[in-house]
This record gives structure tokens, sequence and C-alpha cells, in this order.
């Protein structure tokens, strides 16, 4: 895995400690280089976007990131244990699910991610397309492997969406909320979706992948003006900009613990902990699209075992509906 190349090797010893300038000569000693090939690898991460202070008879340390997305970057965020065993940048990509399920049908190990500066051309839940033409978002795909019974990711979506809720919140200390069953809201206003896909033998989830959407740096005049009323960005919300790596890594982290918590299965209580702590829309007035013809209205009161929403109508009666067949507005 390329976690451990020099460039990564480097980034996450000035990260662990960026407040302190580190040697040169240490450097090379803690990695078993000389001096010139850390300097040649420091002259390397500059080339990429990263700002680095050098002060004679001190050393270096990292001043400022990036605002595109770069693979040591990425990987240097990752906890050293992550099981990832390869990381694809892309400058460009239609689709990063798309690119992540032809890795898996080939012999390249599992889990693997990719990334993307750009994805215009994209598709989202139930076939809709989207466009992400903008270089400081996140478009991310992780790929796994994981021959089980489909009943074991039944709530994989959900959980995966209320991970990213509370690690985003950790992250930006901003109110993000999951809109059921795949979108996160902030202030009533998208800024990511999620769309898992997989493939099956013999009834037996053969490959899986979970892709990520999100706007981070986008500020407000960067979104179209005809999406501002329904979607904003952590940058637009928050007024600063974010480590774009370390939010790509983020979500390559939870998606993988989602996964592996999903196999092993979800404690109920703990569902509905994080699900009342993070839930757009509940105990609110609001109508469920199943068709053009078909809307139902009433009071989101929850989800069921299954992930299906609960929603108590004019009279009183709870009905539930499944993920992929409606759509879910406030009144």
């Amino acid at each position: 895995m390329r976690s451990q190349s020099p460039d990564v090797q480097i980034l996450r010893t000035l990260l662990e400690d960026s407040a302190q300038f580190h040697s040169g000569q240490a450097l090379a000693e803690q990695l078993g280089l000389s001096r010139v090939a850390v300097w040649k690898r420091l002259e390397n991460l500059k080339k990429q976007g990263f700002t680095l202070e050098a002060i004679r008879n001190r050393g270096y340390r990292i001043s400022g990131f990036p605002d595109h997305a770069t693979e040591a970057g990425i990987l240097s965020q990752l906890p050293q244990e992550a099981p990832l065993e390869s990381l694809t940048l892309f400058e460009e990509s239609k689709s990063t699910n798309s690119e992540v399920l032809r890795l898996l049908a080939t012999e390249e190990e599992a889990p693997l991610a990719c990334i993307t500066r750009k994805q215009p051309g994209g598709r989202g839940r139930r076939g809709r397309a989207w466009s992400g033409d903008f270089d400081g978002n996140v478009y991310a795909s992780v790929g796994f492997r994981p021959n089980i019974s489909p009943r074991q990711l039944g709530l994989l979506t959900i959980w995966t969406g209320l991970r990213l809720c509370r690690r985003i919140h950790r992250e930006t200390d901003l109110p993000v909320q999951l809109k059921w069953p795949n979108d996160l809201y902030l202030k009533g206003r998208k800024i990511a979706g999620i769309l898992s896909e997989s493939t099956f033998e013999t009834e037996r989830i053969t490959s899986l992948v979970i892709g990520t959407g999100m706007n981070v740096n986008m500020r407000t005049e960067d979104i179209p003006e005809d999406l501002r009323s329904s979607a904003t960005s952590l940058a637009a919300e928050s007024g600063r900009l974010f480590h774009l790596d370390r939010m790509i890594a983020a979500v390559i982290e939870e998606s993988t613990h989602a996964v592996n918590e999903c196999i092993l299965g979800i404690d109920e209580d703990r569902l509905a902990d994080e699900w009342s702590t993070f839930a757009c829309f509940l105990g609110q007035e609001v109508y469920v699209q199943n068709s053009d013809e078909d809307r139902q209205t009433g009071t989101m009161i929850g989800i069921d075992r299954s992930g299906a929403l609960l929603l108590k109508d004019p009279n009183g009666a709870i009905r539930s509906y499944r993920a992929g067949d409606v759509s879910l507005r406030p009144l």
C-alpha cells in the first residue's frame, strides 16, 4: 500500500505536531533517506500544493494545504492501520462508483477507493444525473468484496449517512443532518449524497461500492444560481475553507466502518439514538412522493428496524415507505 511512501510518511510526521518545526536531518533519519532525498520529497509536496514553511537551523512545518485532492494528503490523513489496499486518484471521472466496480471485477485487492477531482456527468439515486464540476468538493467511492447476504447490509446507506453526520459535525462543528434515506442536509439544504451499489451471485453480495459526493469548499457564488435555494456547502455555511484531503479521508474511514458494522449487525438501540440525533424533518409535516400521481402527507415519526420511513397520516395511521420508492420533502 502506498501509505508507506516517503511523501505520506513525511506528511504524517509534519501533521503529528503541525505547530513544531521538523529538521531535515531528523526526517532523513526517521525515513532512512539522505537529506537531499528528503529535500526532493518536500519540493514535490510543494508542487502538489502544500505550503511548507522553512527556517534555517529549525526545519520545516506545514502552513497550508492544497485546494484540490491529493493522493499523499488523503493517505496521510487515514489511520495507519486502515485496511485500504489501494487508492486511485483521477483528474476527472464520470463516475467513481463505476471505476470501483470495474476494479472489483479484476484481481485488484479490496477494500479500495477511487477519488476524482471533478465528476461531470455523475449519477445519483434512482439513475438521476448530477454534475460535479468544482474541484474543491468530495467525489469518492470505496469498494468491498463482502461475500455476505443482502439482509446484512439492509441499513447500510442510512448507517453510513449517520456515521458521516457525526464525523462531519466533529470536524466542522456544523449541525449536519441525514435526510432519509441518503442525503446529508445543513440548515435545510443539501450538502451531500450517498449512493451504494452492489453485484450479486447466488444471493450473495460479491461486490459493494459506497459513493459519496459532498460540497465542501464551494462558496455561495460557486453554487449554480438555480440550486442555491436547495443546495449549500460546508464553506458557505461556516465562512471558512476546510482541508479537503482530510474530509475525503473521513469519508473513506466512515464508509469502511459502516460496512464492517453492518456485516456484524447494528445494535438497534444505537441506531435509534443516532437517528434521533441526526434525522432531518423528524417530527415535522412532510410528504412522500411515490410517483407523479401518488403523494402522501403526514408527520415523520422515525424509521423501523429495516430502515423504512414511518409516517403518521392525518387519520393517525402509521404508514411505512421503503427506500428507493419515495421522495421525502417538507411541507
